[in-house]
């Protein structure tokens, strides 16, 4: 009977993979807990068992730690590894309070005379009324254009009186274009 060659393999023979220290899982590093102002409020001994104490899903705030998620609104919380930067978080979630108040602008609708006709909550809210494409109304409530089918549309607390008196310089200008162009025919 010929022997056959056994060949054992263990684990450490294989080449582990190369993570930075940022993509490790921090199972057991300390926990630093933040109100949404970025006022501390304690330090726990893992993502683990701030998950736990507050009935959170699993890795909730392992990936709020990680950034994958901003802070816990339900909470009111942020969650930040120890020695990581509060502010940094702040700012970021700061950032995104405001992309969300750009898509939602408050839209006042005027007429042509400056009477104030209406409000609406949003772009698209005041698209759907007045069927004119939402982009064209931004671009009167930025004056890229001074009035759009005899109304005006300015972002809420935009100057009304500072649009009249744009759209009175431009009266008379195309009036003073067209006196000059009927007065070389």
């Amino acid at each position: 009977m010929e022997q056959e060659d056994v060949v054992t393999i263990n684990l450490s023979d294989f080449p582990k993979p190369d993570m930075s220290e940022r993509d490790k899982p921090n199972y057991y590093n300390p926990v630093n807990e933040y109100t949404l102002e970025g006022v501390y409020v304690k330090t726990w001994k893992s993502p683990a068992i701030a998950e736990r104490a507050y009935g959170l899903s699993k890795r909730t705030v392992y990936n709020c730690c990680k950034g994958c998620i901003l802070c816990i609104e339900k909470y009111g919380k942020i969650f930040l590894y120890k020695g990581d930067s509060i502010v940094e978080r702040l700012k970021a979630i700061q950032q995104n309070i405001n992309k969300a108040k750009a898509s939602h602008l408050n839209v006042e609708v005027y007429n042509k005379s400056g009477k104030w006709l209406s409000w609406y909550p949003s772009l698209s809210k005041t698209s759907d009324k007045y069927h004119i494409a939402h982009n064209i109304i931004r671009e009167c409530c930025q004056c890229k254009r001074l009035f759009v089918k005899d109304y005006i549309f300015l972002f809420e607390g935009g100057n009304i009186k500072e649009r009249l008196k744009l759209i009175k310089q431009k009266e008379k200008l195309d009036a003073a274009i067209e006196k000059e162009i009927l007065k070389n025919d």
